[in-house]
């Protein structure tokens, strides 16, 4: 990795955001920081949600980002995207 990022930061500022909408309703939040590529940060507010709303959103976000990765893998296996010479 050429350039260093501050990991601990998406955690951070989820904690502020929680603390900023406290009067809105807390129905969950997550934050997934990966090794490579951009952190997934999701705050829901509903003051009423049940607690399928955040482990729905907690699947269908690794389930987008596992098919994305299969995609990539597939493509580079199969020649696509390759530049020719």
């Amino acid at each position: 990795m050429s350039e260093s990022r501050d990991n601990a930061e998406p955690f951070s500022k989820m904690a502020n955001r929680i603390r900023h909408n406290v009067a809105e309703g807390f129905a969950g939040a997550f934050v997934i920081v990966p090794p490579a590529g951009d952190p997934i940060e999701v705050l829901i507010l509903e003051a009423d949600a049940n607690e399928a709303v955040i482990w729905g959103q907690i699947k269908a976000r690794i389930e987008m980002k596992l098919a994305d990765l299969e995609d990539v893998q597939r493509r580079s296996q199969s020649g696509w995207g390759m530049n020719p010479r």
